[in-house]
């Protein structure tokens, strides 16, 4: 029971289960699905070694860092770090 539901969750999710384990003659076959899986649900840029996160807080908006001023977090990276978990 609990198998089906992550099926259908990985499923819902755009992700379609990987059926076999990587072994040295099926990388091919395995790499293509898994690769297939990650740019559906568009994951593949967390495998990417040049891929960096965005920055966590915007730049200061002057040269020098007022003591006391409040960070501004940057949207886009809480929405990267909410996709990435």
């Amino acid at each position: 029971m609990a198998f089906a539901l992550a099926t259908l969750a990985a499923i819902s999710l755009g992700l379609l289960p990987v059926t076999e384990k990587l072994t040295r003659s099926n990388h091919a076959m395995w790499q293509a699905q898994v690769l297939s899986a990650l740019r559906g649900a568009q994951a593949e840029h967390f495998i990417d070694p040049a891929s960096q996160p965005p920055e966590k807080f915007f730049a200061a908006k002057s040269e020098k860092k007022v003591e006391g001023e409040p960070a501004v977090v940057n949207p886009e990276y809480e929405k990267w770090v909410a996709k990435d978990q």
